[in-house]
């Protein structure tokens, strides 16, 4: 299982996030990221807002902002944990 594998790294990058070489490395793996999947999928879908939900990139939002912007890529909303805005939804 891969991403439990990945995931187990999670903590080390948020605990040294200040380090230079873990910046670069998560500054990377967010343009590498970009490169392959988002850029694609807006050349197909040019008038689509851009939205990230999860853990990673609510953590690193500052970072995958600035990778972002780097590629002229804008995004629209950043959401650490979904769950609040699920139960906001269905409570009212």
């Amino acid at each position: 299982m891969p991403e439990q594998f990945l995931s187990s790294f999670f903590d080390f990058f948020v605990e040294h996030r200040a380090n230079p070489a873990i910046q670069e490395i998560i500054d990377q793996s967010f343009d590498q990221f970009i490169r392959t999947y988002l850029l694609p999928t807006m050349k197909e879908y040019p008038d689509k807002e851009i939205h990230f939900v999860g853990s990673v990139a609510g953590q690193f939002e500052d970072r995958l902002l600035a990778v972002a912007e780097k590629h002229g890529v804008t995004i629209t909303t950043i959401i650490k944990e979904p769950i609040y805005n699920l139960l906001n939804y269905y409570s009212n």
